[in-house]
């Protein structure tokens, strides 16, 4: 949708916003949700939020909830650009989930491609907080972000990852892996633990922690490995050839599976 459904005030109020679908002034998400059950027929729906920051000055940002989740909405706070999400899903009481405003957890943040994504991020105003086994001391390629106020450096194995280390952003973009295809021959279940374990580890942290609202994998060229047809598109079948395309093709079926079953 190109434009938020609702705007939300700190109250937890439509205050305007595509007056041809939203409610009346005044109406609460939850009532709107009650009152328009042809909203369930919608996949996302977006929402804007405004609330005041210490001496007045208004800012906002957007949420993307599905149709189930704001139809079961039990309400939000919002406390220093943070927003509380509350709703029931499926059945169950959803655990209200911290989210900040513009919140990004980069894996594999001191690699090659991590470090440019956490760069460009930061650079764009955006909250990182990036997740890998080496040593602060030794992430040369982030030298200049360890001193970023908006940046936060985890160290820690992706296989140790928690719930609370997930909780608080909104995307999550999973880099981290073992990406040398020579040493894969050599060391097999190192890649499998690497790039299969370490994926469903963060997928059962990310579904735990409650909260994100996308996943970024990123995958490889060796998990088609010799390509049936050209050009390759993205309904080529996964093809690997070597233990590391096994292993990156594998942990993309495990994203796959989590996103169809949850």
């Amino acid at each position: 949708m190109s434009e938020p459904l609702l705007e939300i005030d700190s109250d937890g109020q439509n205050v305007g916003a595509n007056p041809a679908r939203a409610g009346r002034s005044g109406e609460t998400v939850g009532e709107l949700a009650h009152h328009h059950p042809a909203l369930l027929h919608d996949r996302q729906i977006r929402l804007r939020f405004y609330a005041t920051k210490f001496g007045g000055s208004v800012y906002a940002w957007n949420v993307t909830l599905s149709a189930r989740e704001l139809h079961s909405w039990r309400g939000y706070s919002c406390t220093r650009g943070w927003v509380r999400l509350q709703y029931q899903a499926n059945g169950r009481q959803g655990e209200a989930a911290d989210v900040q405003k513009n919140a990004v957890l980069v894996t594999g943040a001191a690699g090659f491609g991590g470090s440019h994504l956490v760069r460009n991020l930061l650079a764009c105003g955006h909250r990182v907080t990036g997740l890998d086994i080496v040593p602060p001391l030794h992430a040369g390629l982030l030298r200049r972000e360890l001193e970023h106020p908006e940046f936060r450096y985890v160290w820690k194995s992706l296989q140790d990852i928690q719930p609370g280390d997930v909780k608080g952003h909104l995307v999550v973009a999973h880099l981290a892996a073992q990406a040398d295809a020579p040493m894969a021959f050599d060391s097999p279940r190192y890649a499998v633990m690497q790039n299969i374990e370490g994926t469903v580890a963060l997928l059962e942290a990310v579904r735990n922690a409650g909260g994100v609202r996308k996943m970024l994998f990123a995958g490889s060229g060796n998990e088609i490995g010799r390509p049936l047809t050209l050009p390759i598109d993205e309904s080529h079948p996964l093809t690997p050839h070597n233990p590391y395309g096994f292993s990156k093709a594998a942990a993309e079926l495990a994203v796959c599976v989590n996103f169809r079953g949850h």
